[in-house]
This record gives structure tokens, sequence and C-alpha cells, in this order.
């Protein structure tokens, strides 16, 4: 008696349901591992943040800047510019030409540039500009005018690579911090 090489219909189903689930389990799989990337990715994101502080008595006055993300910011280029104008990189990362234009300059300034490389860790805060001068309106309002003429840009990355720009600016009557929300 010969064996019918022919497969039976029952068989066929059978078969191309498990073809169907094994594809299905692949896509599913593929899909759960990008998911868990882009997870991965966004756990360490860091976020950039800027503050400024100019109120007398409640010093230092200054520009700060703060990561308030959940991972290291590592510092890919750092610019100040005054007036929209680039400062010129120098050993401070440009300090000593902006504080010369902004006038602010002396015994009471001190100011701190990051350099490419440098990471900030989360919850860390590092002052840029830091005047404490004599407590005086007219030291404040100086200070006022001179960080409404100056700008910081810094671009950064994650640990993963992913790069963003954080820019402090004045825009009218406010403070744009520019960090991504």
């Amino acid at each position: 008696m010969k064996k019918d090489s022919r497969l039976s219909n029952n068989e066929i189903v059978v078969a191309t349901v498990a073809v169907i689930i094994s594809f299905a389990a692949l896509i599913l799989s593929l899909w759960e591992g990008r998911e868990r990337r882009l997870h991965d990715r966004l756990s360490v994101m860091p976020r950039l943040t800027f503050s400024t502080q100019v109120a007398l008595g409640t010093p230092p006055i200054g520009v700060f800047v703060s990561n308030k993300g959940a991972g290291p910011a590592i510092v890919r280029s750092f610019t100040i510019l005054v007036d929209g104008k680039a400062m010129a990189q120098d050993d401070f990362g440009g300090w000593q030409q902006a504080v010369g234009r902004l006038n602010i300059g002396g015994q009471w300034a001190s100011f701190h540039s990051l350099e490419v490389g440098d990471a900030l860790i989360v919850g860390d805060t590092s002052f840029l500009l830091e005047e404490d001068g004599p407590p005086d309106l007219q030291h404040e309002i100086r200070i006022k005018t001179a960080i409404e003429r100056l700008s910081v840009q810094i671009v950064y990355e994650s640990v993963y690579g992913d790069v963003r720009t954080s820019t402090l600016k004045w825009s009218g009557n406010i403070y744009e911090d520019g960090a991504p929300r």
C-alpha cells in the first residue's frame, strides 16, 4: 500500500497557523526591543536649564546652569554671546571678553566656563557668572542690564550620544532658558 505524500487540509491549516504565530512573535520581539532601547535612552536623558538671580539681598547675583534630567550631560560646546555676538574662546571660555563688554568685571565678578568633555551630573548646579558686589540698587540695575545682553548656549549629549542644545537668552521681560521640553 502506497502512502499518500500530499498533506491533508488539517495539516496545511496547522502549518499555516504555526508560521503566522512565529511571524507575529518575531514582530513583537523586534518591537519590544525597540521600545526597550528607547526607554533606556530616556532613562538617562539630561536636561540642562538656566537660572538667573538678580535680586538684592539674595546673593549670589548671577547666572547658573543645572542638570534637571535623568542622566549626566556631557558638554560638546559652550558659547557665550553678548548682544548676539559670540565671544572669542579663551582660557575662560569667552568670559573675559564678555565681562569686559558687559562692564561687570572687577573685584566682585567671578565666572566659570564648561569645557568640551565636562559632565554635569544629575542635580548638579554650576555658576557661570557670579557677582558679589556692593548691595545697592545701582549695582543690581547694572548687573540686571548686563545679564539682559548676555546669552549662553550649551550643546551637550547623553551617554547614548543624543545631542541637545540649551540656550539662555533675554526675551523682552523674561529669560528663556531654551531647555528642551
